[in-house]
């Protein structure tokens, strides 16, 4: 019906089916012009004011998202590693992946080549004792065996010196043939020979005695010389535990990836963990991850722009290498429970350009493309 009136060009008036509709909705209008109002007051005071606009606020995050995890690391330095925590002596032996950090020089510190660096836990301490006990017996062994044959050979030479004197005894008893019956003297000729016999046996018995005294007297000397020999391997490997400069250079703190800090005393850590590096000089570089899909992104001559944790500065940097092959960032941040640990990204090394004072060794980055 309304319809056809509006095609007819005929006035048409709706009746509304709440009569009260109409003054309610313009109730509620009159109500929010004030909010609008207000809104757009603050928006204008908001830009008088100098804030950035939603787009630029936003900025920040989208760089911090492009950006690379990285870490600044002494240009020039030699790595230094945790020692090998196994120990294995004769009658004592022990191992274990994991060593714990005792002592460390201050970072920063300059080292002569051969001095120590750091020290770690040693725990054969414990068989020093044991070892020394060794020693001991087996030089109370080697005089008690000297004693014990010089007194066997001191006796067969008593032995020896009678058996000359009844041997003699007994070459005077033959004298007395044509003296005494045939008998007596064929006992005494008898007893002469078994006299001769006895005294050479004897003196036999003294020279094999004394070569057996001299090879037991070689073995109670390398029975010796075995058991300091094993705490001179005691005193290696105690050594080992200590770690020495390779080279003249300046300490330089590594980085305990899941503790996000620098190592410090007491630290615990796996064999082979570097845990410092001793730099030729001062100067640093920055070390980033670039993830596999965006290695386009990076090249050997390009600049990076590098975040200061301390300031906030932007720092240039020049890309000087690029590994050839990719490797888990789990592996290469040393946390295999990173969120993005089995993704593989390239290794990239920069050089600074500008003023790179707030940038020390071991400090994690966000690097800029």
């Amino acid at each position: 019906m309304i319809l056809r009136r509006w095609l007819d060009g005929r006035p048409t008036r709706l009746r509304p089916r709440w009569p009260g509709l109409p003054a309610l909705v313009g109730l509620l209008g009159l109500l929010a012009l004030p909010a609008l109002s207000a809104c757009d007051d603050s928006a204008s005071a908001s830009q008088a004011d100098g804030e950035p606009p939603a787009g630029e606020a936003q900025e920040a995050p989208r760089l911090a998202v492009r950006g690379f995890d990285g870490r600044i690391v002494p240009t020039s330095a030699t790595p230094l590693r945790a020692p090998e925590n196994a120990f294995k002596l004769r009658s004592w032996s022990s191992s274990s992946s994991w060593t714990k950090l005792s002592d460390i020089g201050a970072e920063g510190k300059a080292f002569k080549a051969g001095e120590v660096v750091a020290r770690f836990e040693f725990n054969g301490t414990r068989a020093r004792p044991g070892v020394q006990d060794e020693i001991d017996k087996a030089r109370a062994e080697q005089a008690e065996g000297a004693l014990k044959m010089r007194q066997e050979i001191e006796q067969l030479r008593t032995d020896l010196g009678r058996l000359e004197l009844d041997a003699e005894q007994a070459e005077l008893d033959t004298l007395k043939e044509g003296a005494v019956s045939e008998r007596a003297a064929s006992l005494a000729r008898i007893t002469h020979r078994q006299a001769d016999f006895e005294v050479d046996a004897t003196r036999r018995l003294i020279a094999v005695q004394a070569q057996r005294g001299g090879a037991e007297a070689r073995f109670m000397d390398i029975s010796v010389v075995r058991a300091e020999a094993e705490m001179e391997r005691f005193a290696n490997i105690e050594q080992r535990f200590k770690v020495v400069a390779p080279h003249d250079g300046v300490l330089r703190y590594g980085f305990m990836s899941r503790q996000r800090r620098k190592v410090e005393k007491g630290d615990g850590m796996p064999s082979g963990y570097e845990f410092a590096s001793l730099a030729r000089d001062a100067s640093v570089s920055v070390e980033f991850f670039v993830p596999e899909r965006r290695r386009v992104e990076i090249k050997v001559g390009g600049r990076v722009k590098v975040l200061s944790p301390v300031s906030g500065a932007e720092v240039e940097a020049v890309v000087e290498r690029v590994d050839d092959f990719p490797q888990e960032i789990g592996f290469l941040r040393d946390n295999e429970e990173l969120p993005a640990a089995r993704e593989k990204a390239f290794v990239v090394r920069a050089r600074f350009e500008g003023d790179a004072t707030d940038m020390k060794a071991g400090l994690e980055v966000k690097v800029l493309p």
